[in-house]
């Protein structure tokens, strides 16, 4: 029996975490903090590490720009940031508590991480997976969690601070490279004078058939996927395989089959699936009807990702680049 995830809104009913906005009424989005144990190796692994992780100490909070604090802390006492080892992006919906990474050393190895709730236990669950070799799952851990109390509200000053030049100087907190664990709930005071640049939305890409096309990372019904860019795609276009994983895990639902015109003028059937969502990025797109075929090839159409914003491809820094009209 496939174990109930802990979604958004369970997350934050269970952990009693919504705070109260400033306006009368108002809740805040969903945030928690847990500390795990040391996660338990189900698959994969490093034989003989004699330096693995001992603890696990998660924060999530809906709100922030990053949205993921996860620390592990290594036998010998090191505190390892994931932040430092993978681009995270945020997955959590009202299904799930999720994250998924690719790893700065290595863009082919990725991670997903996922809170969720098994039998009485809160449970912290990464998967690492190896894109090279079509996603195949290498590695597997589980760490039982114990909620952290709610942080307790800061008390008034009884008086204001004193004024002097250093006080009325304008400051900015900044974030320390090795992190320290409750880490802070509460967003650092925004700095005074000009508001920062907007980050640039953009996805990686990945050159292939030298430099004639290119690839992108999404995650198709819950699936990981590197697919193929194709312009003159109407549809997209996922291995049979795939698809009948996201059936079976309830994020997709089979459709007639249709008839496509291919390059040579001929038609040619194909079985067809209705993906409830796709990500790209920090994009979700709902309700993508999508071709099925039984080789390895997976396209991404241009209509899916154009739905999204207007884009450009800069092959010199590697990047997909969407242009918000606003």
């Amino acid at each position: 029996m496939r174990a109930p995830i802990l979604t958004t809104a369970l997350a934050a009913a269970m952990f009693a975490v919504l705070l109260t906005a400033g306006n009368a009424g108002a809740a805040e989005p969903a945030q928690f903090a847990v500390n795990c144990g040391a996660p338990q190796i189900e698959l994969g692994g490093e034989p003989g590490d004699n330096n693995p992780a001992v603890a696990v100490s998660i924060s999530y909070r809906a709100k922030d720009h990053d949205k993921w604090r996860i620390v592990r802390t290594l036998r010998n006492g090191t505190v390892v940031s994931r932040a430092e080892q993978y681009a995270i992006v945020d997955l959590s919906d009202d299904h799930m508590t999720k994250w998924l990474g690719s790893l700065y050393d290595n863009r082919s190895l990725m991670t997903v991480g996922e809170i969720r709730i098994e039998g009485d236990q809160i449970v912290y669950r990464e998967q690492l997976f190896a894109r090279a070799t079509n996603n195949v799952l290498i590695m597997d851990s589980r760490a039982v969690c114990t909620q952290l109390p709610r942080p307790a509200p800061a008390t008034p000053m009884a008086k204001a601070p004193p004024t002097s030049r250093f006080f009325d100087r304008p400051y900015k907190m900044v974030q320390p490279r090795v992190m320290t664990w409750p880490p802070p709930l509460l967003p650092a005071p925004a700095p005074k004078g000009d508001p920062l640049p907007r980050k640039r939305d953009s996805i990686p890409i990945y050159l292939t058939n030298a430099g004639a096309a290119a690839r992108i990372d999404v995650i198709i019904g819950g699936q990981p996927l590197r697919m193929l860019l194709d312009t003159g795609a109407t549809h997209c276009q996922i291995p049979r395989t795939v698809a009948e994983q996201i059936v079976r895990d309830g994020n997709g639902a089979w459709q007639p089959a249709k008839y496509f015109r291919l390059a040579d003028g001929s038609f040619r059937s194909s079985p067809m699936i209705l993906i409830r969502e796709v990500r790209i990025g920090n994009h979700m797109v709902r309700d993508v009807e999508t071709s099925i075929v039984d080789s390895d090839m997976a396209l991404m159409a241009f209509p899916v990702l154009n739905g999204i914003a207007p884009f450009t491809i800069d092959t010199r820094l590697g990047e997909l680049i969407f242009h918000p009209e606003n």
